[in-house]
């Protein structure tokens, strides 16, 4: 705040007169209507009979005026209360306080996300219930809907790919095999069959464990070897020491797998920022109708104080828990660090919930069992201190009081959490004190409204104390007593740089998780390979076996069907391997392997070459073209991408996207940018190049060089995190 030296050891909020040393430093009691001016979100009021008797302009933003659903049940417009798979209604009645996110849709199709807590409380007169708060999460949940429907399309290209694989082995080699067997056992001549035999059997065997390896039963891998493999790739190149232990009775859905991982993969992100030896480790556990994660890091010293970048982190994955419906705690023992997640067990995640109709419920005003009510703060009655502290403390946005010498005197858990520190650690402290000296310099002529009274509602840069700048929303409402003398403030401070952060944290995470999926998939296509060729060898064997038997006529037949089968396992992994490329495949390629996430993306494919492309270069172009794709799509939020192909002493490639750019002194090891460094080292292993830079018409340019000719025989790409 704005001090005058003169008054450093009596420091105040501008020219105001200060009550004298014994006034009560508090109002008395409180009505809602100081709260309902200073809150940046909404706030309404729900009597015993789930019905809004009071709703700020704010409350409801998707509803024109808000104001047009007092007296509405609150269940009709919020249906994870009309639905309750979680209890909540009953919670409320007994006292509890709940929060919950959900996703409206508004004027002109636009989706808004509000995160709702409802506050019981026995101190809000006669008939009524519990205080509703509503805050606007759009930035951030927006985000991460892209991380959950993206990787849903992920998933889909995935389970194309296993079905497609599983069916053509099973229904195919496998069927072939057996009947292989079988005629065999009907010569008479063991010696002669035992080689044939002996390829036969573990030729089978190992196309039964590809089933296994693409099938999505209960052989498919476990949520823990899940996670471990989509998480080795950010191990590289640090010492840091993973270990997930799963102990779950069946695997989880696949929501429930990504949180987790969302989860394990911020982790290791903190403990890469950290340096040194780290030690990580994971478990999973079957808890109540859900998941339980327990992650525990070592050596958790300063760098857990949550301030700026590192609070902005913890939030974010606070909201994200919210945002699936889940709890999180945190606890430090001994040295550890330990973050404990719950997320429940559903088939389709809140992220997913259709919007919903907003209905004008029954009205309380129309009901005989209840006094009427209108809908003005000012009919509802005051509030004692303790009610009111109960009511503000759990408001979802960060609260504070000070008091007539600029003391905290209030913080409510937000602030708290914000500050790392307990009540009794910021209660009494200085404001000064716990702000370095000067934040508030800039707004000396904002503050000094205060003084007449009016509330103020403010943005500005500030620096914090990690010397990070900041974009800040102050809001105050100052309190008078009758004589005009300053009994302090309320506040409401909302960092907006968050929301910037944690919208580029789950694009990262998003690009990072999609680059992670697309490698563990590729190994498990690779392990393919073997039984492929296993096969060719057993075809040759079968040839030449033919010509030694009487009846050569069923080993033929079965032999040229083994051959049409292998073929289509082989055809089967098109999704990720194209297949006999030429230049003009390539664009087609992209889009067919891609379809479901370019739904809303324009993708342009010009050919300027001349040159037909090798399998292998075009095989290394179509994986860092799709990789670019997805990079432009998901991290720069583009929808116009361009291919231009080009001969140049090789083969040139051009990817463009209109997105939001990319900062080359992030690329590498942070986060969002695993597919990058994937992209440079495939082009680098086969003696090209690749150039990832911000191009001056926008968005992102990367240009690729590979000579015509590859000699590495390599038919899978490989980067340092593959091998």
């Amino acid at each position: 705040m704005t001090h005058r030296a003169a008054d450093r050891e009596s420091p105040d909020l501008g020219k105001r007169t200060v009550a004298s040393p014994g006034t009560a430093a508090t109002a008395g009691p409180r009505s809602l209507a100081e709260l309902v001016q200073t809150l940046h979100g909404g706030l309404a009021v729900i009597d015993l009979h789930w019905c809004l008797t009071y709703v700020s302009d704010r409350f409801f933003p998707v509803a024109e005026p808000p104001s047009s659903i007092a007296g509405s049940d609150i269940r009709t417009l919020f249906r994870t209360l009309g639905d309750d798979p979680r209890g909540l209604c009953e919670q409320i009645e007994s006292g509890t306080t709940v929060s919950f996110e959900q996703r409206f849709r508004g004027r002109h199709n636009h989706q808004r996300w509000l995160r709702v807590t409802v506050v019981p409380s026995a101190g809000l007169g006669d008939g009524q219930m519990a205080v509703v708060f509503t805050k606007d999460t759009t930035a951030v949940s927006s985000a991460l809907t892209l991380l959950h429907d993206t990787t849903l399309s992920l998933t889909e290209i995935e389970d194309e790919l296993h079905h497609r694989v599983a069916r053509n082995v099973h229904d195919g080699p496998i069927q072939l095999l057996a009947a292989l067997v079988l005629r065999l056992d009907l010569l008479d001549d063991p010696e002669h069959t035992h080689e044939l035999r002996e390829a036969t059997a573990t030729l089978g065997e190992r196309l039964r464990e590809a089933v296994v390896d693409f099938s999505h039963d209960d052989g498919r891998p476990s949520a823990g070897r899940l996670l471990e493999t989509w998480i080795t790739p950010f191990l590289a190149d640090s010492s840091i020491e993973l270990r997930i232990e799963d102990h779950l009775n069946a695997r989880p859905t696949e929501a429930a797998v990504h949180t987790a991982f969302v989860y394990i993969y911020e982790l290791v992100r903190a403990a890469r920022h950290l340096g040194g030896t780290r030690h990580l480790h994971v478990s999973l556990t079957d808890d109540r109708n859900g998941y339980r994660l327990d992650l525990t890091a070592d050596n958790a010293h300063e760098s857990s104080i949550r301030i700026g970048r590192v609070a902005a982190q913890y939030r974010a994955l606070v909201s994200y828990t919210h945002l699936v419906g889940g709890t999180m705690s945190t606890e430090t023992n001994e040295g550890e660090r330990t973050v404990t997640v719950w997320i429940p067990r559903i088939t389709k995640p809140k992220l997913l919930d259709a919007t919903i109709v907003v209905r004008r419920g029954e009205s309380s005003l129309d009901r005989d069992d209840q006094p009427p009510s209108v809908n003005t703060v000012s009919s509802l009655a005051p509030l004692s201190s303790s009610s009111w502290e109960e009511i503000v403390s759990a408001a979802p946005e960060r609260l504070l009081e000070l008091d007539h010498r600029d003391r905290f005197s209030f913080a409510n858990d937000a602030q708290e959490d914000m500050f790392g520190l307990q009540a009794a650690e910021i209660l009494g402290r200085r404001f000064q004190d716990v702000f370095p000296p000067g934040t508030f310099d800039e707004l000396a002529s904002d503050i000094a409204e205060l003084e007449t009274g009016q509330p103020i509602d403010i943005t500005w840069q500030r620096t914090n104390a990690l010397g990070e700048l900041r974009r800040v929303r102050f809001t105050a409402s100052p309190r008078l007593d009758e004589a005009g003398r300053w009994l302090g403030l309320l506040a409401a401070v909302d960092d907006l740089t968050d929301e910037r952060f944690h919208a580029q944290l789950w694009r990262g995470a998003l690009a990072d998780l999609t680059m992670a999926r697309r490698l563990a998939t590729e190994e498990t296509v690779r392990r393919l390979e073997g039984p492929l060729l296993a096969g060719e060898a057993l075809i040759e064997l079968l040839e030449a076996f033919e010509t030694s038997v009487p009846d050569r006529e069923p080993f033929t037949a079965i032999r040229v069907a083994l051959v049409e089968a292998m073929s289509r396992v082989r055809r089967s992994r098109s999704v990720l391997e194209p297949p006999d490329l030429t230049m003009g495949d390539l664009g087609g390629a992209v889009r067919r392997s891609l379809s479901p996430m370019l739904a809303d993306t324009k993708l342009v494919f010009s050919d300027n070459s001349s040159t037909v492309l090798s399998t292998r270069v075009a095989e290394c172009l179509f994986r860092i073209a799709r990789e670019a794709v997805i990079n432009g799509v998901i991290h720069g939020n583009a929808d116009v991408v361009t291919l231009t192909l080009e001969t140049d002493g090789g083969v040139a490639l051009a990817i463009h996207d209109n997105g939001s750019g990319v900062d080359p002194n992030q690329l590498g090891h942070t986060s969002g940018h695993l597919g990058t460094r994937a992209m440079s080292e495939r082009a680098r292993e086969r003696g090209g190049t690749c150039r990832i830079e911000p191009d001056q018409r926008g968005g992102t340019l990367v240009s690729v060089w590979l000579p015509h000719d590859i000699e590495d025989p390599t038919l899978f790409g490989s980067s340092p995190v593959e091998r």
